[in-house]
């Protein structure tokens, strides 16, 4: 840039522009959260653990079945 005003230049006309756009698109993009980590404790009833790990599909991933029997947190009412 030799002192001209911003824009002077098309290539850095360009590259502004681009900036912007991505800056926007990181903006308003969504934001994902991350899923939650259970543990039994966090369930005050059997039901409520079970519907969380029939729900979270294949593999247990909060391992709430600790013997596999397909029934998790068994120590709850």
């Amino acid at each position: 840039m030799n002192g001209d005003a911003l824009g002077s230049d098309p290539g850095e006309l360009g590259a502004v522009v681009r900036f912007i756009m991505v800056v926007a698109a990181m903006l308003t993009a969504p934001v994902v959260v991350s899923a939650r980590d259970y543990d039994c404790g966090d369930f005050s009833t059997q039901a409520e653990a079970q519907r969380v790990y029939e729900d979270a599909g294949p593999g247990d991933p909060y391992r709430l079945d600790r013997d596999h029997d397909g029934v998790a947190c068994e120590t709850l009412p």
